[in-house]
């Protein structure tokens, strides 16, 4: 087993948060446990593990870890959708400005997975968490961020953020659509404009993930993206200090 700090969720948090892989259900876990305590002294600690390996889970929940989340990953195949007639434009983000309204969406857009609906850390403090994620991707080489939005106001109505993983082959990362726009089939309508827009690049294979309990965007992503299920994962956390939040 290995133990990871996460800098970017440590910095939005304002205390250590770890990652461990290779859970070994065999393993000393407690003499590994106080070995990560005492050098980093933790606030949060996660695990990811395979759906079937159910031995690990087992041991991960006995030494104290609760699962927050079921996680889907899965592969789509970019093909290109016709959108001349819709009165929106795609593009990636390159001023702080654009960015700003990036980020004011990211703000309150989460609200169903497992950092917003966890008591110990609440929506304000996710909020704050996937804005760091945000600044990352604009700021990386190797990843962007783009919008959708409409051409007459210049308002941002939905954000992508993605990795390029490979040739022609990237991982999305984070997505969401303005608070005023759900429900309206703008995510929908974005994923057209962002697949037209990874197909100029090149791009011919997107990964991605998202909660299990989703079931409407996978719905949308298996009949209307194609996706093909690869992984199932399920996602435990520790805490060492009983909220995040003080």
């Amino acid at each position: 087993m290995q133990v990871h700090r996460n800098d970017i969720d440590s910095r939005a948090f304002g205390l250590p948060v770890l990652s461990i892989s290779d859970f070994d259900a065999d393993a000393d876990f407690d003499a590994f446990e106080r070995d990560y305590v005492a050098t980093c002294q933790p606030g949060y600690v996660s695990c990811r593990l395979p759906a079937s390996a159910a031995a690990a889970i087992h041991a991960a929940e006995a030494a104290g870890f609760r699962l927050v989340e079921t996680q889907v990953t899965g592969d789509m195949m970019v093909r290109p959708h016709a959108v001349e007639h819709m009165p929106y434009g795609f593009e990636r983000v390159t001023t702080d400005a654009t960015l700003e309204e990036v980020l004011n969406i990211t703000a309150t857009s989460f609200d169903s997975d497992r950092y917003s609906t966890d008591p110990a850390i609440g929506p304000v403090l996710s909020g704050r968490r996937y804005q760091e994620y945000v600044r990352k991707s604009f700021a990386s080489p190797d990843e962007e961020v783009c919008r959708l939005f409409d051409p007459a106001t210049g308002r941002t109505l939905s954000f992508k953020t993605h990795r390029f993983t490979a040739p022609g082959q990237i991982t999305g990362l984070l997505s969401a659509v303005h608070s005023d726009h759900k429900g309206s089939g703008i995510g929908l309508l974005a994923d057209r404009f962002y697949f037209n827009y990874l197909s100029a690049l090149g791009i011919s294979r997107v990964t991605t993930s998202f909660p299990a309990s989703h079931t409407i965007v996978m719905q949308h992503l298996i009949e209307h993206l194609h996706l093909r299920v690869s992984n199932v994962s399920i996602i435990l956390r520790k805490l060492y200090r009983p909220h995040l939040i003080d």
